[in-house]
C-alpha cells in the first residue's frame, strides 16, 4: 500500500520494464484561465484555455522541435529549439534597448529599464497536489517582495544540456530546471495563489505524445508586409514582432467606471480592430505592417495603488499593475508564439492622474512565459503589451480626446509592440515622440487636415498608411 501511494505521488521511480511515464498537471491561471501541462523525460506540452480558446505548444526533447499549436484553426508551426531561444534573445535584447517618449518636449526618453523576476529561496517547504514543492521570493522591479512561488522538488525536467542552453538566455536558470506549482501574493497577512496546481497524475509519456495532433496542418506563412513607398514618412518594419492577429482586452484601473463608459469603451475597441461580424475600415491599412484583423475578447476591473503620476511618466507602477491583474482579473497572461495575439489597453480616470504629460503611452510588462516549465516557455513571448489611456468622462461614452488617445495608442501596440522595434520611422525626430504610425500623422509637419476621422460615431486617430503615401483612418 505504502510503495502504491509513493508511486502515485511520483516519490519513487517506475519500474525499469515500463514504457516512459510523465506527470499531467492542471493548473489555474489567475482568473478565467487554465492550463495543462505534462512534463517527462521525453518531452513536454502546456496548453492554456481562455474561455473557448486554446493556445499551447509540445516540445520533442529527442528531435529539438518545438511546435507551436493553435487550436482554433487546427494548426501548428514549427521550430526548434536553437531557433527559438535566438528569437527570445533578440526579444530581450531589444526590450533592454526599449525607450518611452518623453512626458514634455525638452526631456529626453525615459529608459523602460523592464526587469525579469529573479528568485530567492525560502526556507518553506509544502505539499501541493501530493507532490513536494520548496518556496522561492519573486522579485520583479526592486523593492517588490510580495510574491512568492512554489516549485517541484521531483518532477521531471528537460535533458541536461537543454538546461544549459535556457540558463544561457532565461533571466533565472531555476525555471529551466524546475516546474512551478503555485504562485501567491500578500494581501495583508494573507496568502492569496494565483497560478495554482489543481491535480497532478501520471501519465504514458512515449515520445511519440511530443508531436502536433493528428490531422492538424503547419500553419501557412504569415502575409509579408508591403514593401514601404512612402514620402514624407518611412516607417521600416525592423526586426521587432507585431501584433498578426491581435485579441484585445480592455482593464479598467480604480475607477469609478460607470457600465455605460465600459460598454461603449469596449465596443468601440471591438469595432476598431474588427471584431464585429464585418471588416473594419478603420483596421484595414494595418494589414500593410503585418497587422491582421483583430478581436475584442474581454475586459475586467483592477484596484491597485495609482500614483498621479501614472499620468506623466510611471510606467514602473503600470508594469506591477499588470502582473497582479494576471493573477486577479481575467487578463491575458500568456503570448503564445504563431497563436493569437493578446493586447492589454489600459484605461484610467483622468482626474485621478497628472494632468500633464501624456494623454496616452504604450509599453511592455513581462507575461507570464517565465513561469511556463522550461522548455515550453521557448513557444510564448517573453513579454505582454500594454498600452494606458486616460479617459474621461467615467458616467457617459468616451469624449473625443480620449477616443483619439485610444485609437492611437492601438495601432501604435499593434504594429510596434516592443517600443521603436517595428514600423518606426528613425528618420522623424526625436523618433520616440514622431516616429510610430500614429505619431507620423499627429506630431511634426506636415500634418494632415484633418488629423482626426469620425468611425463608429466616435473621433478616432488618423495614421500612417506606407502602401499608399498618406493618412489612413
Amino acid at each position: 500500500m505504502f510503495a502504491t501511494a509513493a508511486l502515485a505521488a511520483g516519490v519513487l521511480a517506475p519500474p525499469a520494464h515500463a514504457a516512459p511515464t510523465g506527470f499531467e498537471l492542471q493548473q489555474t491561471l489567475g482568473k478565467g484561465d487554465d492550463l495543462r501541462l505534462v512534463v517527462s523525460t521525453e518531452g513536454a506540452t502546456a496548453v492554456e484555455t481562455r474561455g473557448e480558446d486554446k493556445s499551447g505548444v509540445t516540445v520533442a526533447y529527442g528531435s529539438g522541435d518545438v511546435y507551436a499549436l493553435d487550436y482554433r484553426t487546427r494548426t501548428f508551426t514549427q521550430s526548434t529549439t536553437k531557433q527559438s531561444l535566438a528569437e527570445i534573445k533578440s526579444e530581450r535584447d531589444l526590450i533592454a534597448k526599449m525607450q518611452v517618449e518623453p512626458a514634455k518636449e525638452e526631456e529626453g526618453p525615459h529608459e523602460a529599464n523592464l526587469e525579469f523576476p529573479t528568485f530567492t529561496a525560502l526556507d518553506l517547504k509544502a505539499e501541493i497536489a501530493g507532490q513536494p514543492a520548496s518556496a522561492y521570493e519573486l522579485r520583479h522591479q526592486a523593492g517588490d517582495a510580495n510574491v512568492r512561488v512554489w516549485f517541484a522538488d521531483k518532477l521531471p525536467g528537460a535533458p541536461a544540456a537543454l538546461q544549459k542552453q535556457g540558463a544561457r538566455v532565461l533571466p533565472n536558470p531555476l525555471a529551466s530546471r524546475r516546474v512551478m506549482l503555485r504562485t501567491e501574493m500578500r494581501d495583508g497577512d494573507r496568502w492569496i495563489a494565483g497560478l495554482d496546481t489543481i491535480a497532478i497524475k501520471r501519465v504514458s509519456a512515449p515520445a511519440t505524445k511530443f508531436a502536433p495532433p493528428k490531422g492538424w496542418k503547419r500553419a501557412k506563412p504569415r502575409p509579408a508586409p508591403r514593401a514601404p513607398k512612402s514620402i514624407p514618412a518611412l516607417p521600416l518594419p525592423l526586426f521587432g514582432p507585431v501584433s498578426h492577429a491581435p485579441d484585445v482586452f480592455a482593464l479598467y484601473w480604480n475607477g469609478p467606471f460607470s457600465a455605460t463608459t465600459r460598454s461603449s469603451t469596449n465596443a468601440l475597441l471591438s469595432a476598431m480592430v474588427g471584431g464585429g461580424a464585418s471588416p473594419s475600415p478603420y483596421w484595414g491599412s494595418m494589414l500593410q505592417y503585418g497587422v491582421g484583423r483583430g478581436r475584442f475578447t474581454g475586459s475586467g476591473t483592477i484596484s491597485y495603488p495609482m500614483p498621479v503620476t501614472v499620468g506623466s511618466w510611471n510606467f514602473f507602477i503600470v508594469e506591477l499593475m499588470v502582473m497582479n491583474s494576471y493573477f486577479t482579473t481575467p487578463a491575458p497572461k500568456i503570448w503564445w508564439r504563431g497563436g493569437r495575439d493578446p493586447l492589454v489597453s489600459i484605461m484610467v480616470p483622468s482626474a485621478a492622474v497628472a494632468a500633464g504629460g501624456w494623454g496616452g503611452y504604450h509599453m511592455v510588462d513581462i507575461s507570464l512565459q517565465s513561469l511556463l516549465p522550461w522548455p515550453v516557455s521557448l513557444a510564448a513571448h517573453p513579454e505582454m503589451p500594454w498600452s494606458i489611456t486616460k479617459s474621461s468622462p467615467l458616467t457617459g461614452p468616451p469624449d473625443a480626446g480620449t477616443t483619439t488617445t485610444l485609437s492611437h495608442e492601438l495601432v501604435e501596440m499593434a504594429s510596434d509592440p516592443l517600443p521603436l522595434s517595428a514600423n518606426v520611422d528613425f528618420t522623424k525626430s526625436p523618433p520616440w515622440s514622431g516616429g510610430e504610425i500614429a505619431d507620423i500623422c499627429s506630431v511634426g509637419a506636415p500634418l494632415p487636415s484633418p488629423t482626426t476621422v469620425s468611425r463608429f460615431g466616435f473621433t478616432l486617430a488618423k495614421y500612417w498608411a506606407r502602401g499608399s503615401g498618406f493618412c489612413f483612418g
